[in-house]
């Protein structure tokens, strides 16, 4: 929607809707850590609208949004620096999933550096006792009811915490629609991969930690993703078939 709240993510098999619309109201799809010489810094809460650009190119359907000039405050709620951040997305007409991917630019103020930032997917998929999640630990395993199952949270580091592979998936084995969320990253860089439970749903997220985290970006200079985070639905989840979540998953991480 305009304030880039997650509202529509649509299994077409299934014609179900995959996000959760109670806590997508409320959950942007990043959450920056900024630090500057003195410590972490405060994103200051985002209540205006971001400027929206689409375009469409070679079959790809693309958006940006930019929310220009969110001030950052230090420990004793003072505004330290102004950054713009841009969240992208794109769609091939061919793919039913989405590469998303942010970044940010120093407006003013001074010199800030990022620590971490968060890919955040609020989602309906995987909740109650038919509900399942995929979660990459060692050769991979799938959680049946997995709010009771992984006790409301799972995360764990890639590639050496645990997280042996970089995806993770939701679904039910009452529906044969799934949500994919996978860090699209060819260098293997450290990141983390999480399972949340929610109010009324589930949140996947990924955490990206920059190679350079800490180090100082000067005005008029920014920083972007190294890689993109994908986001779409799977369809013709039919364990009975022989194409359960795991396997739709992991077809759609080699492709």
């Amino acid at each position: 929607d305009s304030m880039c709240h997650l509202v529509g993510l649509i299994g077409k098999s299934s014609s179900t809707s995959l996000v959760d619309p109670q806590v997508s109201s409320g959950t942007l799809p990043w959450k920056f850590k900024f630090v500057d010489v003195d410590g972490e810094l405060t994103v200051e809460s985002v209540h205006s609208s971001p400027t929206v650009h689409t375009t469409r190119k070679h079959s790809t359907q693309s958006m940006r949004m930019l929310w220009k000039e969110v001030k950052l405050l230090d420990s004793n709620n003072k505004s330290v620096a102004a950054v713009d951040i841009t969240f992208s997305a794109s769609l091939r007409d061919t793919s039913s999933v989405a590469e998303t991917g942010v970044s940010f630019e120093v407006k003013s103020g001074t010199p800030v550096g990022i620590w971490e930032v968060d890919m955040n997917f609020p989602l309906s998929a995987g909740v109650g006792s038919d509900g399942e999640l995929f979660y990459p630990t060692g050769y991979g395993a799938t959680y049946s009811d997995p709010a009771k199952s992984t006790g409301g949270e799972h995360t764990y580091t890639y590639p050496c915490g645990s997280a042996s592979m970089q995806f993770m998936a939701l679904g039910s084995s009452a529906s044969p629609s799934g949500v994919y969320v996978a860090a699209l990253d060819k260098g293997g860089e450290a990141k983390q991969l999480t399972y949340r439970s929610q109010k009324s749903g589930s949140m996947l997220s990924v955490s990206v930690y920059p190679a350079d985290a800490g180090v100082t970006i000067a005005i008029g200079e920014g920083w972007s993703m190294p890689y993109p985070v994908a986001l779409g639905v799977l369809s013709h989840v039919d364990a009975a078939a022989g194409t359960p979540l795991w396997h739709q998953a992991a077809s759609e991480y080699r492709s």
